[in-house]
């Protein structure tokens, strides 16, 4: 499998509905790299994200790095999702990315973000 490949495994986004703490982490292999987002309800902090999340990528021999945080509102019967705040550990998450790799993934639902709000 190559790097290309392997990158390709890891889905762009996979996030809870809810309202709930995400991180965004760079994910790379030999010079190639892309950013993921990973959000979920049950995580306490950020870095618990993080920990759920490395594990699984990294056994495919891909390396971690989270690079920014923040929280996600996330309601599935409107089919909207607000992006907003910032991760203590990790720093603010570059929202526009966020919303741009979120609307990729659920193209029927309206994506909103905002520097605003912890």
């Amino acid at each position: 499998m190559t790097s290309n490949d392997r990158l390709d495994t890891v889905p762009d986004v996979i996030i809870d509905k809810g309202t709930f703490k995400y991180i965004q982490i760079k994910v790379s292999c030999c010079g190639l790299e892309k950013i993921i987002i990973r959000g979920l309800q049950d995580a306490t902090y950020h870095a618990d994200v993080f920990d759920q999340t490395a594990p699984q990528v990294q056994a495919l021999g891909l390396s971690t790095e989270a690079i920014g945080g923040g929280r996600i509102n996330h309601d599935d019967k409107s089919k909207t999702v607000h992006i907003y705040g910032y991760s203590i550990g990790y720093g603010k998450a570059d929202h526009s990315i966020t919303a741009k790799k979120i609307q990729e993934s659920y193209p029927d639902h309206q994506v909103t973000w905002s520097d605003e709000g912890y």
